[in-house]
């Protein structure tokens, strides 16, 4: 590594994902723009990640060890606190950033206002079937975008150019969450800069369905702590507060806790009377679990729910 200072820290989080990190790695390695440092944080593997990272042969990179396994916000944060750079950018350890993704971030942050802390980007999200545009270009958004993001989120960690200063007024990844920690972190962030965007996809983001994100109990929980913990804000957009609600009393319902799931339908729908989606769910609620779930299966073939989508992406184990 240089004297200088990178003008760039590259942030990747692993945890026993050796058969499949090198694709990540070599990712970042071969950016067109190559003034940066490269912080793997190594959470605890027990596979052979150790000797795979300790094999490659560049003096970008920076290999940090876990003993144990704390989790994908402790990672960033440990590679956050080590890292040098004036701009700090996310990669999650299987999947794959463009060639041209830095320079292209890095030259829309040089051309925006300075009132921007962060820049995002699409991405091509990959599952077992398909592959998808995302978010849509119409869903891209510029400028302040604090009360947007309130009601749902729409940038991924590892599609983020972040300029340090944003963390230092804004604070790190919550370490207390177990999902939606992109978002809760925007939604500091976004109090006080604005984002703006490069629409085109810069990575190719892999997609399994057995992640941290399929427990919905986890989602409805982490959801319930961010509305806690952004009350005012939250409270500010009635709406969004009532989004919120229903999205829980939804997850609850249908991962266990359906009593507790009922309970936040039940106010929701009372408290806005006007919206037929939350007046039905309250109605099918009280008709008991099974019917609530296959109800609720039927409709999500023909409109998926939005943690179907961006909120899953940005949940998967590291």
């Amino acid at each position: 590594m240089q004297d200088s200072h990178p003008y760039v820290s590259v942030v990747l989080p692993t945890y026993n994902r050796a058969k499949i990190l090198l694709r990540a790695i070599r990712s970042v390695l071969d950016q067109t723009f190559t003034d940066f440092e490269l912080i793997v944080v190594d959470d605890g593997s027990i596979d052979e990640t150790p000797s795979l990272i300790r094999s490659i042969a560049d003096e970008r990179m920076i290999y940090i060890q876990h003993s144990l396994n704390s989790g994908v916000s402790a990672a960033r944060n440990s590679a956050i606190h080590a890292s040098r750079g004036e701009l700090i950018a996310f990669q999650d350890s299987d999947d794959e950033w463009q060639p041209q993704k830095l320079a292209l971030q890095i030259e829309r942050m040089s051309a925006s206002d300075p009132h921007v802390g962060v820049v995002y980007a699409q991405f091509c999200r990959v599952d077992q079937t398909s592959t998808r545009l995302f978010p849509k270009s119409g869903e891209l958004l510029d400028g302040d975008i604090h009360a947007h993001l309130l009601y749902r989120n729409l940038i991924s960690a590892q599609l983020a150019l972040v300029k340090r200063e944003c963390f230092a007024k804004a604070g790190l990844f919550d370490e207390e969450l177990s999902s939606l920690v992109d978002w809760e972190l925007w939604l500091r962030i976004s109090r006080t800069y604005h984002f703006t965007y490069v629409s085109q996809p810069l990575a190719r983001v892999y997609f399994t369905s057995n992640g941290i994100s399929s427990n919905k109990k986890n989602l409805a929980h982490a959801l319930d702590k961010i509305i806690q913990k952004h009350n005012h804000d939250f409270r500010s957009h009635p709406e969004a507060l009532a989004l919120h609600k229903y999205e829980i009393g939804v997850l609850l319902c249908l991962s266990g806790e359906f009593e507790r799931g009922r309970e936040y339908l039940l106010q929701v729908a009372k408290i806005n009377r006007g919206l037929w989606r939350y007046k039905l769910a309250a109605l099918v609620s009280l008709m008991g679990e099974a019917i609530f779930i296959r109800v609720y299966e039927l409709r999500n073939r023909f409109q998926p729910d939005w943690y179907s989508e961006y909120r899953q992406l940005s949940q998967r184990p590291d």
